[in-house]
């Protein structure tokens, strides 16, 4: 049997196109079938040899079992999965589901109601994001009530963050709500200083210069015209260089802002996940501004855990989720607020004083929390509390 089988759909995203959904569904899977549970995937695609190259190999080697659907309309999608994980089901046994959005969880209601216990895995604030995206009120309205079914209806709930699971617990009444932020697989994502000392020497970064660095999407969330402007404060200084490191999701569009101003300070690449750890440990400084609103409070960005993986130091803005306050507690970095850059300016100077005279001390707090809290095999005492310990009769099918 599977002890426990993600159902993944939504409407743009899938795993061969998201690092994010890479990174938060394919390695959380990796990491429970390294943990001894058995598991499994239903997932749409577009691009077959695509999906194996970003994932598919991997979980095929890991002897996970999984069911692809050819993405088409979203109402044909949930037909098609509802279906495939109807067979798989009957075929092998389903013990539970883990689900992380509300098409992933009608799916599993259309191909098998009331025969698959599953748990859903709440990433953020569903309604104000359809709204910071510039969708309807209305549709908001219909998502909020769709995540409400969900969520009440789940054998347990996870969430990313606190924030997160007491909002969860103040409008759906769920009091048992679990944290699990977004993490990583450490391990995979550190780079020893050898290959770091390489990376930066095919940047042509000196020893001496210290790299401000972004690494994700350039949707409007991610604030990047606000992050360029601090940076550019720091022109003035020339041992600060800029590494710009986007990737081909489908959230990776909208205007960087003008970056001609930088000239060669500024390095702009697009790599494959495979190649980011190596990038990203060729920076100093890793920048994640983001606005004050309910989506940032409640969010548990995997950029934060990256950058951790990495080593680098880290300049984010308050209120975002757990990791604001673990910035300031564990000495992490620091916190600039997007309304207010300027003022920003002598924080991030400070900071950037810090590194450059203990870079090795950021190194080592960085690495020392992202295994503590945001690696994936720190979370086994609360899996084995949703899925039992295996290879024992998990809790879903005990309950």
């Amino acid at each position: 049997m599977i002890d426990v089988a993600a159902v993944v759909l939504d409407v743009d995203f899938m795993l061969e196109n998201s690092p994010v959904f890479q990174a938060q569904v394919g390695d959380q899977l990796l990491a429970l079938n390294a943990s001894g549970y058995r598991v499994g995937l239903v997932s749409t695609f577009r691009d077959r040899a695509r999906f194996d190259r970003a994932i598919g190999h991997r979980l095929e080697a890991a002897g996970v079992g999984v069911s692809l659907v050819p993405h088409t309309s979203l109402g044909v999608n949930l037909l098609r999965v509802g279906n495939a994980v109807r067979r798989l089901h009957r075929s092998r046994g389903v013990r539970c589901a883990y689900v992380r959005g509300i098409w992933g969880r009608l799916a599993i209601a259309i191909g098998a109601p009331g025969s698959i216990p599953y748990i859903y895995d709440v990433r953020g604030a569903l309604s104000d994001e359809t709204r910071a995206g510039g969708s309807a009120r209305v549709k908001a309205s219909i998502f909020r009530m769709l995540e409400r079914e969900s969520v009440r209806s789940a054998r347990a709930v996870t969430a990313v963050s606190r924030p997160l699971a007491d909002m969860l617990r103040r409008e759906y009444n769920r009091s048992d709500v679990r944290v699990i932020p977004s993490s990583v697989s450490v391990d995979a994502l550190a780079v020893s200083d050898e290959e770091r000392v390489r990376a930066r020497d095919e940047l042509k970064i000196g020893p001496d210069e210290t790299v401000f660095l972004y690494s994700g999407g350039l949707d409007y969330y991610q604030r990047i015209p606000d992050m360029l402007s601090l940076w550019e404060s720091f022109l003035g200084d020339p041992k600060v260089r800029f590494l710009l490191v986007t990737n081909d999701a489908p959230n990776t569009r909208g205007a960087t802002g003008a970056t001609e101003r930088f000239g060669r300070r500024l390095t702009q690449l697009s790599v494959p996940r495979a190649r980011v750890p190596q990038v990203l440990a060729a920076g100093d400084i890793g920048f994640m501004l983001r606005e004050s609103r309910v989506m940032n409070a409640a969010a548990s960005p995997v950029k934060f855990a990256e950058y951790l993986a990495a080593g680098l130091a880290v300049v984010t803005s308050p209120g975002i989720g757990d990791l604001s306050e673990l910035v300031t507690s564990e000495r992490l970095g620091a916190l600039v607020d997007v309304q207010r850059v300027a003022e920003g300016i002598p924080v991030v100077g400070a900071l950037l004083r810090e590194v450059r005279t203990g870079r090795a001390g950021f190194r080592q707090r960085a690495l020392a929390v992202a295994r503590e809290r945001y690696d994936w095999r720190s979370h086994l005492a609360i899996y084995r509390t949703l899925y039992g310990a295996p290879p024992e009769v998990s809790a879903c099918a005990a309950s």
